[in-house]
């Protein structure tokens, strides 16, 4: 089975997430990408870029179908699948199995996301929050994006936060998702 059919069978088509996939055919439904620059983020076209990107190979259904960088879905389905995992209520993995996204499984001191993170099999762990710099509980489980997403899930707080942009890398890993993530955890 090829990935983009095991994943329909195993993931998205169970989560009824009817709207993630490998590739889109309808170009209106996804705006347009921009890249860091001075003085403002510039239009990404597949080219001159520091690191390679290809807004466009997500319109290629023949597209290699990269499990690390090749998918695209709305928010709600986003927020479905990580809820299923906050929940325990996944109808895909088993409770153990779930819980199990949430532990370290890689001890690499910090190049899962910076001091204070390490590697779980559904992400980046937080383990050393004062060390990370950050108001998310321990234990909290994110991952993002190079063409602008951010996600993470603190069980303790019973929070699951979804932010995609459309900006590589700022909405990644630059000011706008700490600034986001602060001002969530200031208004609790």
């Amino acid at each position: 089975m090829k990935l983009p059919e095991a994943i329909t069978a195993l993931v998205t088509g169970p989560m009824g997430m009817g709207d993630t996939a490998f590739s889109v055919a309808d170009t209106r439904r996804l705006v347009v990408h921009y890249g860091d620059a001075s003085p403002r983020p510039r239009r990404l076209t597949g080219d001159g870029n520091p690191v390679r990107l290809s807004p466009g190979r997500i319109f290629n259904a023949g597209a290699f179908p990269s499990g690390g960088a090749g998918m695209a879905g709305p928010t709600g389905d986003v927020i479905r699948l990580l809820e299923s995992l906050r929940t325990g209520q996944s109808p895909v993995l088993d409770a153990p199995t779930t819980r199990s996204m949430f532990d370290i499984q890689a001890r690499t001191g910090g190049l899962a996301a910076g001091a204070g993170w390490e590697f779980g099999f559904g992400g980046a762990v937080l383990v050393e929050p004062e060390t990370a710099g950050t108001p998310q509980s321990r234990g909290t489980l994110q991952w993002d994006g190079a063409y602008g997403h951010k996600w993470f899930i603190d069980p303790v707080r019973g929070l699951t936060v979804v932010a995609l942009t459309n900006t590589a890398f700022e909405g990644m890993n630059g000011r706008f998702p700490v600034d986001l993530r602060d001002a969530i955890y200031r208004s609790l």
